[in-house]
């Protein structure tokens, strides 16, 4: 406990500092909105509006997945699917071919994705932690 307890705080100091700061903002003519980077826990199409899901509830916005990804440009993002983005963060497992959320909620990742998303995981949190 007292070799191992050092390490697991810097990397908590370190995955805190890594959650802070960024905000991905909804401005339109009638309302302005701050999403904190962190607060993201998916994103998804939803016909012509991007629905950003957090812990605190959902927000719309009227753009494509692509130019919202484009706008966040943070490498916590990934797309598991054409219909959605996640916030790696957030992530707690990957099963079969699914991606469980630490509030519980299961996201479908696609075929095609599967390989590339575990990729970016183990990269992003390699990198990272």
């Amino acid at each position: 406990m007292d070799r191992r307890l050092p390490s697991a705080i810097k990397d908590a100091v370190r995955l805190i500092a890594l959650e802070e700061g960024k905000v991905y903002t909804i401005q339109t003519s009638s309302r302005l909105e701050k999403i904190p980077y962190k607060e993201i826990l998916y994103i998804e199409r939803e016909g012509k509006n991007a629905r950003i899901i957090t812990g605190n509830g959902e927000s719309r916005v009227r753009k494509s997945l692509q130019q919202v990804y484009e706008e966040l440009g943070a490498e916590e993002f990934i797309f598991i699917d054409r219909g959605g983005i996640v916030n790696l963060i957030h992530i707690m497992q990957i099963r079969d071919s699914t991606a469980v959320l630490k509030d519980g909620t299961a996201l479908p990742i696609s075929r095609f994705h599967l390989q590339d998303v575990k990729g970016q995981i183990n990269a992003y949190w390699g990198g990272h932690i």
